[in-house]
């Protein structure tokens, strides 16, 4: 299939008539449109698919009152202010028919006129407008190239995808496009058919009841397995929404933190610290500046504090010396003995009291020589006593209480200063204020999706007990019908049909999958360029994919797994091909079976010890990068759309949203030149950029540039691709 053009008359902000060419020629397969968020990029791809199959296009089986209101919806304001509202989709295609490509016109136009919208459709094959019958026929036609259901894997969106594939729901979602893609759904229906036919067919059921509640069974189980896929659909959408509040929470908070921000009960603990700080360090201050005022310059003295005090002792005992001496003279000695000697009968008194008082003072002289001695100091008695006092407490002194002072102080001042950056780092009020502001908003969605989810979660569970219980009754009404029917044989061959297209279907499927695994692992490969970093990729029959790198593991390491987490455990880490290279080497049937060969006493040896098997190491998928995760399914859509064989237009919307520019690239040259024969990427500036844009130069073959023109309030389209403002 190929979408040669399409034109918009008053659609979404598409006011007027807007004409896209988007004919492709041969290697030239990409048609490149560009324009920011809100320039109606999606409106154009919602635009197509209403064109080609109508009600369909919202999930409603026919024209209703609920699809009339959606296409009101998309029609353009400013249609509804003229006289005559007008409004239309035109596309041109071409569909394979009979080994030639046939080319159809699709228009649906609508009128709104006494308030009520109208709808008119019209097909031209090959400029010939088809007639009612012809119309149907068409319709059907298209619906078996390119089914309704399937047109939505075509349209990447590079936004949403990764947050889709994070859910379980992505499995049924695989499932249904393989076996739509590769025509595999008509066995599906010859299944559903055989069912049908073992009910149907048997009208000489003894048991009419039996068989009217049997098919109501069936119905209700039908139903019900529908709604369950409806709610699994949604339960996904609600498990990405809620998973990307989150991410979009961590990434603020992440990048709140990053910027040095901290919250407001944050900023007032740091303050209260640095207070304190600065209070211990004021103290420590003071003391200091005691110390400096009084023992500063006494501490220098300190060497010579000995002989300072020694020196003061000898002064002291000087001048009592020197008092004794005067009081002790012989003019002093003869006043006071002068009327005494003659009654001791003392002769010579003069001689004698000279004699008296030379003997006295000579006593005094301990240690000191009166003719050399020289006052240094001379100080008075109080002097004395207060420079021993000060001497005193020199000699108590101890250095190292102001050593830790001073460290401590330093300690201090280091603290505040960091606190203080801290806090001058800081975000202010308002953005303080802004910020918890959005984590409250996006706490309260979590919150919001967090019950909706656990509500749909229960919801599934009851659908699943109610579908356990009509499956359990519609067996037993089954084996009842079987034992009443007159026709077993028909209901026999029906089931060995609906049995044989079971083992046909998985037999394909597991083909299929087997080449999806093979061809993703290599795009992935080619893309990402990264040695060991997927080796193995394998997808399970309900399409659930899980990605391993090779590792190699000891007897030893795999003995201590198999004890550690069991059996099951191990399985899962290792991957189907991992168990399928064990039970081969030890040559049993099960993983089980594993348990006797790694049992091992304490210190016992075996016959493995030392050995090493090259097996995997499963990684989870949440655990890669969303640049990781954006190629990895790329690569598999690519690898998915090869496999089939289909030649569908790829609509590819913001491809390089979560791609990193290491990888982008690689994409652009070698993916999108080739993942369809019409590629439509849908872009900004800041994605396919000069650099990426040269490399798919040579693939494009339409280009065009959508604005919004903001002051008429509508989309105006420019053909050449835009950078900022100048065209490419």
């Amino acid at each position: 299939m190929r979408i040669d053009r399409i034109e918009l008359y008053n659609i979404s902000s598409y006011s007027g008539a807007h004409t896209l060419d988007f004919t492709v020629k041969g290697a030239r397969n990409i048609i490149l449109i560009g324009g920011q968020n809100g320039t109606g990029k999606t409106s154009l791809f919602t635009a197509i698919k209403l064109a080609l199959y109508g009600p369909l296009c919202f999930r409603f089986q026919s024209k209703n009152n609920q699809y009339t209101a959606r296409v009101k919806e998309l029609i353009s304001h400013d249609a509804f202010a003229q006289e005559k509202v007008r409004a239309y989709i035109e596309i041109g295609i071409e569909l394979p028919r009979d080994g030639v490509m046939v080319q159809y016109t699709i228009r649906r136009a609508w009128a709104y006129e006494d308030q009520k919208l109208s709808e008119q459709d019209f097909v031209w094959e090959n400029g010939k407008l088809l007639e009612d019958q012809e119309l149907d026929f068409f319709q059907n036609y298209l619906y078996h190239v390119i089914p309704p259901n399937i047109f939505d894997f075509f349209f990447f969106d590079g936004e949403e995808i990764a947050g889709f594939f994070s859910s379980p729901s992505y499995r049924s979602y695989l499932k249904e496009a393989v076996l739509t893609l590769d025509h595999y759904d008509t066995f599906d229906l010859i299944q559903k058919f055989c069912r049908r036919y073992a009910v149907g067919e048997d009208e000489q059921v003894r048991a009419q009841q039996q068989r009217e509640e049997y098919e109501a069974v069936c119905n209700e189980l039908d139903q019900a397995d529908t709604v369950r896929q409806e709610r699994a659909l949604r339960i996904g959408e609600l498990e990405a929404r809620w998973q990307q509040c989150i991410q979009e929470r961590m990434d603020l908070e992440s990048k709140f933190q990053k910027k040095g921000g901290i919250l407001q009960g944050e900023q007032d603990i740091l303050s209260k610290q640095l207070a304190v700080l600065e209070r211990r360090r004021d103290q420590i201050n003071l003391s200091l500046k005691s110390f400096v005022e009084e023992m500063d310059a006494l501490v220098l003295t300190a060497p010579v504090a000995g002989r300072l005090r020694k020196q003061l002792a000898l002064e002291q005992k000087m001048q009592q010396y020197r008092v004794v001496a005067a009081q002790l003279s012989p003019a002093r000695m003869q006043d006071a003995l002068s009327g005494l000697l003659p009654e001791f009968g003392v002769e010579r008194g003069e001689e004698f009291i000279q004699s008296l008082s030379r003997v006295l003072t000579d006593s005094l002289k301990t240690g000191i020589d009166p003719e050399h001695f020289t006052f240094l100091h001379d100080l008075s008695q109080e002097q004395r006593d207060t420079v021993g006092e000060v001497l005193t407490r020199l000699e108590r002194f101890q250095s190292e209480g102001i050593v830790r002072q001073i460290e401590e102080k330093d300690s201090l001042n280091q603290k505040a200063a960091g606190i203080r950056k801290t806090l001058e780092s800081a975000p202010s009020a308002e953005e303080l204020r802004a910020y918890e502001e959005k984590i409250a908003c996006l706490k309260e969605a979590e919150a919001q999706f967090q019950a909706s989810l656990e509500a749909e979660r229960q919801q599934e569970e009851e659908y699943a007990e109610k579908l356990e219980r009509l499956e359990a009754r519609r067996k037993s009404l089954r084996v009842a019908l079987v034992g009443a029917t007159r026709r077993i044989d028909a209901l026999q061959y029906t089931e060995r049909i609906n049995v044989m297209m079971q083992d046909m279907v998985s037999a394909l499927l597991a083909r299929k999958r087997r080449e999806i695994e093979a061809e993703t692992l290599r795009l992935s490969k080619e893309i990402l360029r990264k040695e060991h970093f997927i080796d193995l990729i394998e997808l399970d029959e309900q399409f659930g994919f899980a990605l391993y790198r090779q590792q190699p593991y000891s007897f030893e390491e795999l003995a201590a797994l198999f004890s550690n987490i069991g059996a099951d455990d191990l399985a899962h880490r290792i991957g189907t091909r991992g168990v399928s290279a064990l039970l081969g080497y030890f040559q049993v049937d099960s993983v089980a079976s594993l348990k006797k060969i790694f049992r091992r006493e304490k210190g016992q040896a075996t016959l493995y010890d030392g050995k090493t098997f090259a097996l995997y190491k499963r990684i989870e998928f949440q655990q890669l990068s969303k640049g990781e995760k954006q190629i990895f399914i790329l690569s598999l859509y690519w690898a998915i759309i090869k496999a089939s064989g289909r030649d569908i237009p790829f609509v590819i919307d913001t491809p390089f949203a979560r791609i990193d520019t290491e990888h982008r690239e690689q994409i652009a040259e070698k993916m999108f030149p080739s993942i369809s024969g019409q590629v439509i990427i849908l872009s900004t500036d800041e994605e396919i950029t000069p650099p990426y844009y040269s490399t798919l130069r040579p693939y494009i073959a339409q280009e065009y540039t959508l604005t919004y023109n903001e002051q008429a309030g509508q989309t105006e389209v420019s053909p050449g691709y835009s950078f900022g403002g100048s065209n490419a």
